[in-house]
């Protein structure tokens, strides 16, 4: 395991168990809210966000609205909204299938090719899935 790989599951541990104690006391779009803000302004540091390149014409505007809208906004709010109503072990586990949902939209979307190795690890994830999400026997 690479890691960079390491590193990212832990943080993703984190972000999913961390806000259970205040998603007990405010809502979602409060900490989505103050997340953001203080994230944003803590990485304003490492790159100013008045510097960006490019050409910002109307169509750069909306498609930045649009990522920004539904690909983040959007999706923060349902994963911690997930996380409230059915708890944050079960909610990153339905996380871990993200990959594979986005390997098969290139397949069979895409027509993107799929060595036997790629589809060896998709099948690992599914299992991992299964087997983590059944009930274990009194021991």
């Amino acid at each position: 395991m690479k890691k960079d790989q390491l590193v990212k599951g832990f943080f993703l541990a984190i972000y999913t168990l961390q806000p259970m104690k205040l998603l007990e006391k405010y809502s979602s779009s409060v900490i989505i809210g103050w997340g953001m803000l203080i994230g944003g302004i803590g990485f304003s540091f490492i790159k100013s966000p008045f510097a960006v390149e490019g050409i910002w014409d109307y169509s750069t505007y909306l498609y930045t609205f649009i990522i920004i809208i539904f690909g983040t906004l959007i999706a923060f709010y349902a994963y911690l909204s997930a996380a409230k109503i059915i708890g944050g072990q079960k909610t990153s586990l339905l996380a871990s299938v993200e990959p594979l949902s986005a390997a098969l939209l290139g397949i069979f979307w895409l027509n993107i090719s799929f060595s036997p190795l790629d589809w060896l690890g998709s099948l690992l994830i599914v299992s991992t899935i299964v087997l983590l999400s059944l009930k274990k026997n009194a021991v």
